[in-house]
């Protein structure tokens, strides 16, 4: 004979299992930490993909949100890439910040090579790495070449606020200024974005870097003679 489990009849106005059991909901985000998700997000599908390469359907699904949600926070896919670029622009600049105040050269030569190397490295690095730019190069470049403009010149004057700090040569703060930081802030830039472009880590470029870094530094021994 088959024996079957008894079940207890669920009594009128008694709560259910079901009822009893508690409700989740997922949590609401507020405005700014929804923007700041979208960003975080749409870096790393960009980062991979590029503007083109990457859908918007990818882009909502990875946030678990509606396309009526995110085209109220950013307009539209290429709007939510600007400001994707100029977002990861920031951080690269933040964090090329940090990077300069730890340095500890005593001569411009020596502050100049580290100040070279840790501008390319810091296009590798993390959050702040370069590969979005690239992207924005060969898909938004009328975007990316007035972003480029600026990063250029926010680095142009943290090089030269870290030379004033640290020479007490005025000659010598002036002749780099004039002649050299400039084009040696656009050289750093355009080989850092070059290596970011070819999928480099500050690993497999720190070589390169010292290398190139060391480059910089002789070319402003040569001015300053």
């Amino acid at each position: 004979m088959e024996h079957h489990p008894l079940t207890v009849p669920h009594k009128p106005g008694a709560p259910s299992t079901r009822d009893t059991q508690p409700q989740r909901h997922p949590k609401r985000l507020t405005s700014a930490a929804r923007r700041t998700q979208l960003l975080e997000i749409a870096t790393a599908q960009f980062t991979q993909h590029g503007l083109c390469g990457t859908t918007t359907r990818a882009l909502v699904t990875s946030a678990g949100i509606t396309q009526p949600v995110l085209y109220s926070h950013f307009g539209s896919k290429r709007l939510l890439f600007q400001a994707t670029v100029e977002n990861n622009m920031a951080q690269r600049l933040r964090e090329l910040e940090v990077r300069l105040a730890r340095i500890k050269g005593k001569t411009p030569e020596i502050l100049i090579r580290a100040m070279a190397e840790a501008t390319v490295a810091v296009c590798l690095s993390g959050r702040a790495n370069a590969t979005l730019m690239s992207w924005a190069l060969l898909e938004l470049p009328e975007c990316a070449d007035e972003l480029c403009r600026k990063e250029e010149d926010s680095i142009v004057l943290l090089w030269e606020r870290e030379l004033s700090r640290r020479s007490a040569d005025s000659r010598t703060r002036a002749h780099l200024s004039t002649d050299f930081v400039s084009y040696a802030v656009d050289a750093c830039l355009a080989y850092g974005f070059w290596l970011a472009a070819h999928r480099r880590t500050p690993d497999t470029a720190a070589q390169l870097a010292r290398r190139f870094a060391a480059g910089v530094a002789r070319q402003a021994s040569a001015i300053l003679k």
